[in-house]
């Protein structure tokens, strides 16, 4: 368990969980699908950032579920770039 990859985990998934309230948010004053399709690909997103986390803290031990530090930096940056996009300022 290498803590940098912990970390990189819980930040996709914790980053994604923020995307999935603001994307709640904006369909519920909006009402446009396109938000709830956004809202379910960033709740598949932060599924896949609880099942690394939980795999990198070695709750569990399947061998599917591991991900290279490459591949998870990969998700947290496009996670970050969609954050990015849609804050507020």
């Amino acid at each position: 368990m290498d803590p940098l990859d912990l970390f990189v985990a819980a930040m996709l998934a914790g980053l994604s969980f923020l995307l999935i309230l603001q994307m709640a948010v904006a369909y519920r004053r909006a009402g446009n699908v396109r938000l709830l399709l956004l809202g379910t690909a960033f709740g598949l997103f932060f599924v896949e950032g609880l099942l690394l986390v939980v795999a990198q803290a070695g709750l569990i031990s399947l061998p599917a579920i591991a991900m290279s530090r490459e591949l998870m930096l990969l998700n947290l940056l496009i996670v970050l770039l969609f954050y990015a996009g849609t804050v507020k300022r």
